[in-house]
């Protein structure tokens, strides 16, 4: 998985060679969105970037997002800095299914923190 900051601030998902589209969609078959875009994020998030979801920010949203620094602090509560992105048709439209279809997605910019930002983990 490439993972590419656009000029217009967006953020794109492109699968690489080494992404083998048929696994993925016995993946998504088999477990669900949320699995797939845990493991296609793992390299990713190991360092340093986050994967999660709007609901557990608090807000009225089921979103998958994706932070370019974020930890959990001791008390469980998530920790943001710099930019974090959004999927903003989640109702409507599958992003692993878009990235099948496409080789990419694009994720909307939600937020730029300068500095670290702590939210209580609602879930």
């Amino acid at each position: 998985m490439l993972l590419k900051i656009q000029s217009d601030r967006t953020l794109k998902l492109a699968l690489d060679s080494a992404d083998d589209r048929e696994d993925i969609q016995e993946m998504l078959e088999e477990h669900g969105t949320n699995h797939v875009m845990h493991e296609l994020m793992e390299d990713w998030v190991g360092n340093g970037w986050g994967f999660f979801f709007a609901d557990e920010l608090g807000n009225l949203s089921n979103a998958p997002m994706i932070a370019e620094d974020s930890t959990i602090d001791n008390d469980g509560n998530i920790v943001l800095c710099g930019k974090v992105w959004y999927w903003p048709n989640y109702m409507v439209e599958c992003e692993i299914e878009t990235l099948l279809k496409n080789g990419e997605v694009v994720f909307a910019l939600w937020s730029d923190f300068p500095e670290p930002t702590t939210y209580k983990n609602y879930l």
